[in-house]
């Protein structure tokens, strides 16, 4: 049966106070909109591959155009319903193009590729990693439904987090097996996209880049229609919060909410050509260091050290102040480190 969902807003109000939740709301809307931002862009680059267009029309601002439109266009008309059955059949393609991918791309794997190591990469990549903790927005959730069973919890989270891991070593082990490393470190600084490369490389097969480009348009799809819906619904919570006498009425203007969602990322993926990239990088450092990173230690040191009612359940994670104190340190660290590295105080 489960107790009613919470999300980690809801936990920052409770925890934190009004303020915790309008910093909780900030960063969560800054990261649905980079992350919008970065799956335009690139999105919209895929489609306009295959567009054939006067020489004299932009065709990433039409591809990413036409990506927009006709997914928001479906978000907005779609029933819950509808979008979840065909977000279902996108997932299957999702798995089927990637087991392709992977198969096809396994047979030009070169061993010595392996041995090629840029360590001075890593610190340039942490921003990127930390988007995968975008997942710790469901845990809330989570919890509420196996109501806070920690063997059950702890089950979910790891086997949940266990097949895309898996997923992600055999997608890198293709990519750093296939792509020769004198190509990747080229020495210009210019960001260099391993799917292009496969997909432009005549040795890849027409078959491979097709795969490539499948198994690339379908999980920006995917994530796009994940993302749209977590803000349509923020700000629909949001402005009925901001209006409770109106709770009668039908809700807010749908075709207002999604303009709201859909329009600022369109505008902002057209400002550079390579701000795929840059959107990722930016949501890792800001919005999830402090949504998944600072908020969760600060909400959990309250609720253990500084609240009048005790705890319902014993803490999850070992080391008491130290662990947390670690937490939220790592995430303000990335945080200064990237503001240090974009005023030119790093070099």
């Amino acid at each position: 049966t489960g107790t009613p969902n919470q999300s980690i807003l809801t936990l920052a109000r409770g925890t934190l106070g009004e303020f915790g939740a309008r910093i909780s709301g900030l960063a969560y809307v800054f990261i649905h909109y980079a992350l919008l931002v970065a799956y335009d862009a690139q999105g919209g680059a895929l489609v306009s591959e295959g567009l054939p267009l006067p020489a004299n029309i932009d065709p990433k601002l039409v591809g990413s155009v036409l990506f927009t439109s006709v997914l928001g266009g479906g978000l907005l008309l779609g029933s819950d319903k509808q979008i979840e059955s065909v977000n279902n059949v996108l997932v299957v393609g999702v798995l089927a193009s990637f087991a392709l991918l992977v198969s096809l791309g396994s047979q030009g794997i070169h061993g010595e590729y392996f041995n090629h190591a840029d360590w001075q990469a890593v610190t340039a990549s942490i921003p990127t990693m930390f988007v995968a903790l975008v997942y710790h927005n469901v845990i809330p959730s989570i919890c509420a439904q196996l109501e806070g069973d920690r063997d059950k919890v702890r089950q979910a989270i790891v086997g949940g987090s266990f097949i895309p891991l898996l997923m992600f070593l055999i997608w890198n082990a293709v990519i750093l097996g296939t792509i020769d490393p004198a190509i990747m470190t080229s020495g210009d600084n210019a960001i260099i996209d391993p799917l292009a490369i496969l997909r432009n490389d005549p040795k890849s097969g027409v078959l491979l880049s097709k795969s490539v480009t499948v198994f690339s348009e379908l999980a920006i799809i995917t994530s796009f229609v994940g993302f749209v819906i977590g803000l349509r619904d923020f700000f629909v919570d949001a402005l009925k919060s901001a209006n409770p006498d109106n709770s009668s009425s039908d809700g807010p203007n749908m075709s207002l909410v999604f303009a709201l969602i859909l329009i600022p990322p369109l505008i902002a993926s057209q400002l550079n050509p390579q701000i795929f990239f840059s959107a990722i990088d930016t949501a890792g450092t800001f919005g999830v260091s402090m949504l998944f990173g600072v908020l969760p230690a600060a909400m959990a040191w309250n609720q253990r050290y500084d609240a009048t009612d005790a705890i319902a359940t014993l803490p999850m994670l070992p080391g008491g102040k130290a662990s947390l104190g670690a937490i939220a340190g790592v995430a303000v660290g990335l945080i200064g480190l990237e503001l240090a590295e974009k005023a030119g105080m790093l070099g």
